[in-house]
């Protein structure tokens, strides 16, 4: 688990988190059967929410030799399987801008796991590649026609006012790429 500096996360970290947070926010308030799959996870992929409990300090992520990414796997299809029992039970209308936020907050980890992954193997001293197979840039256009890239200058002054950082700010999906634009979690519960 590598966390180089404190900006940066643990790549399985990322993972555990957006699980917990489908755990400890919908699942556990909200599915009267359900059995959280590990209590110490509540403690170890909490990242600010404090109302929820204590939590493993942001610099100290990248101490966290266990659990392994395998029982992360394991626990991401522990809570896969029990959201989809309950949204095939039909939550409701009341559940479903947090079900939006859920997934607003896997989209922000995606586009965080990606920047720290690139800082990572970027601050390696062996540089080493992402992958070893070269990129068709054509290709790639086609898969992804709408990259993620930094917001124009003109919607830095909002963000920062918003307390996002500067990496917020340069990491941010413009909403202008797509008529769905993603809202980060920061900007909807005005926290992380």
């Amino acid at each position: 688990m590598v966390q180089p500096i404190v900006d940066v996360s643990p790549p399985k970290w990322h993972l555990g988190h957006t699980t917990w947070f489908w755990e400890a926010f919908v699942l556990i308030p909200n599915l009267p059967d359900y059995k959280p799959c590990n209590p110490d996870y509540n403690y170890v992929f909490n990242s600010y929410y404090e109302t929820i409990g204590a939590r493993v300090v942001r610099t100290d992520r990248g101490n966290l030799s266990r659990p392994s990414v395998d029982e992360i796997y394991d626990y991401r299809k522990y809570v896969d399987d029990a959201m989809e029992k309950f949204i095939a039970g039909r939550p409701g209308k009341e559940l479903e801008d947090l079900i939006i936020l859920g997934l607003n907050h896997e989209q922000q980890h995606q586009e965080l796991l990606f920047s720290d992954i690139k800082y990572i193997l970027g601050h390696n001293p062996l540089f080493p590649a992402w992958s070893d197979h070269d990129i068709d840039e054509d290709a790639a256009a086609t898969i992804a026609p709408n990259p993620v890239r930094p917001l124009p200058p003109h919607r830095l002054p909002y963000a920062a006012i918003r307390g996002c950082t500067r990496r917020d700010l340069l990491h941010r999906r413009d909403p202008t790429l797509s008529p769905h634009p993603v809202r980060s979690l920061r900007d909807r519960l005005c926290g992380e």
